[in-house]
C-alpha cells in the first residue's frame, strides 16, 4: 500500500474518441486525455501518453485504453472524479457515482477503489 497525501477534483475528459498522433519530438505515437471545466488547476492533462514506436502498435494499444475506459464507465464529455498528488500528476481518473477507476499509475487499468492499493494520509477536495 502506498501512503499518500492526495487531492481530488472533478472535471470533463475529453480525447476518449481521439486517435493516436505521431509525437515527432519524441520519435513515438501517443495519445492525449485532457480535462476541462476542472474544479481546480492544481492536475495536469496527460498530452503525451506513449502508445507504440510504430502507427500500428500505438492504434492497438490505444483502442484497449480505450476500452479500458469503456468498461469503467467513462465516456467522452463525462464529469470524472480525477485523483492527484501535490505535484498535479495524475494518479486515477474515476466514473463519478461507481467505484470504477483507472489506475493511471498502472498502464491506464481499470481497477476499484481498493485495488488502487492507497492509503490517504492527507486529502483535499476541490
Amino acid at each position: 500500500m502506498k501512503k499518500r497525501r492526495i487531492n481530488i477534483a472533478t472535471a470533463r475528459i475529453k480525447g476518449l474518441t481521439k486517435p493516436p498522433y505521431y509525437f515527432e519530438h519524441r520519435g513515438f505515437y501517443a495519445w492525449s486525455v485532457t480535462f476541462s471545466d476542472s474544479s481546480t488547476l492544481g492536475f495536469d492533462n496527460l498530452p503525451f501518453i506513449k502508445v507504440g514506436d510504430t502507427k500500428e502498435e500505438g492504434e492497438i494499444l490505444c483502442n484497449q485504453l480505450k476500452e479500458n475506459f469503456k468498461e469503467a464507465h467513462i465516456h467522452e464529455g463525462d464529469k470524472v472524479a480525477v485523483i492527484f498528488n501535490n505535484d498535479g500528476n495524475v494518479i486515477a481518473i474515476g466514473s463519478i457515482g461507481k467505484d470504477l477507476w483507472i489506475d493511471v499509475t498502472d498502464k491506464f487499468a481499470k481497477k476499484t477503489f481498493k485495488e488502487l492499493n492507497i492509503v490517504i494520509t492527507s486529502l483535499r477536495v476541490y
